[in-house]
């Protein structure tokens, strides 16, 4: 069981870039950079804590919070013991709107997955639920992501 996990990660968008992409709604206008730092933690072999902080822009001298998790994960067996590992997960979430105003929200999480030796296949099936300003909605995710030690590749798509 690995205990601590620290991963850092920078995304960026260039309105320049011609190339497809899955995620719903209008894209992003102009370029930016955005950061992400992950800890997650295990508790036990079947329960593990993570929280995730975003800044955007960092690069430009206009650095702004844009959005935050905390999760918690509970997974029912072994990986591989059943034809498809189950777990559920809560999620307490915040993120800027477009407006600068702040959205609340609690996202209670199926998580279902399947390895086809070193390719994992993972489906999420979450309902955000906000606090403070917007409507719940039903949110499916999809990724494959190969689990060689040396080297990952991840691929997600959001319905």
């Amino acid at each position: 069981m690995r205990r601590w996990y620290f991963k850092p990660l920078k995304s960026m968008w260039s309105s320049r870039n011609t190339g497809l992409t899955m995620a719903p709604g209008p894209r992003p206008e102009g370029d930016f950079t955005r950061h992400n730092v992950t800890l997650e933690y295990g508790i036990t072999s079947h329960l593990m804590v993570d929280g995730r902080a975003t800044v955007d822009n960092p690069d430009n001298g206009e650095a702004s919070f844009d959005s935050a998790r905390f999760e918690m994960r509970q997974r029912f067996a072994e990986e591989g013991d059943w034809p498809i590992d189950i777990a559920l997960s809560a999620e307490a979430n915040t993120r800027r709107l477009e407006n600068g105003h702040y959205q609340y929200g609690l996202e209670p999480r199926l998580v279902l997955s399947k390895d086809f030796a070193n390719l994992n296949f993972t489906l999420n099936v979450a309902e955000q639920l906000p606090v403070n300003r917007g409507a719940p909605s039903v949110e499916l995710a999809s990724g494959a992501q190969n689990r060689e030690d040396f080297v990952r590749f991840v691929i997600e798509v959001e319905f």
